[in-house]
């Protein structure tokens, strides 16, 4: 996933057709692979990372086949709206725990689902949910310079706690996706951080 997220920038740096091309044989190794060898660990909380490269690509050949993908990719990828809902981790977590459901980068990276489900159904539920899953992050993990706490986990509203720069960059790059979906800048503003 995060591969393709390297290929999409080369290719619009330099125009490489081998890219979509290369990209559109990869979806469809997936579309039909995925069904007997779904996503596992890291790429269940990471999925829409997936979900994202698949829609550049629909933007630019239009093929069918690749919203089966993103239908099939959404089946199997944490459903984060679900998770903001229900949000269960209102207190530091523990820094040994293994917990993928805590790890701050995943939270980071979950946050752009609501633009993809938005851009799948045109739902406007979607934007409201957005702004909901970032305030509970700052509600309980939230930081004065405008990020949610994690030295890998959640980690409270303590001023000693810090935060991975992955989690900056990760989040700042959700924010980027919600901000060009819903054309919505309050994102910025919300969270404080930086969207460049």
């Amino acid at each position: 996933m995060v591969m393709l997220k390297a290929l999409i920038q080369y290719y619009e740096a330099t125009q490489d057709q081998r890219i979509p091309d290369f990209m559109t044989r990869y979806f469809r190794y997936q579309l039909a692979n995925l069904a007997q060898h779904p996503l596992q660990d890291w790429a269940i909380w990471r999925g829409y990372d997936n979900v994202l490269c698949v829609y550049w690509l629909y933007e630019r050949t239009h093929e069918p086949f690749l919203l089966e993908l993103v239908t099939l990719l959404e089946k199997q990828t944490l459903s984060w709206a679900d998770y903001f809902e229900n949000f269960a981790y209102k207190e530091r977590q523990p820094t040994g725990d293994n917990n993928r459901l805590t790890h701050v980068v995943n939270i980071a990276m979950g946050l752009k689902a609501f633009a993809f489900q938005a851009m799948r159904d045109g739902n406007s539920h979607h934007l409201h949910a957005a702004r909901q899953a970032i305030a509970t992050l700052m509600r309980y993990h939230g930081q004065v310079q405008g990020a949610f706490s994690g030295d890998e986990h959640l980690a409270g509203t303590d001023p000693t706690q810090g935060v991975e720069l992955c989690a900056i960059v990760e989040f700042m790059f959700s924010l980027e996706q919600l901000v060009c979906m819903f054309g919505d800048g309050g994102f910025r503003r919300s969270s404080r951080v930086a969207c460049l």
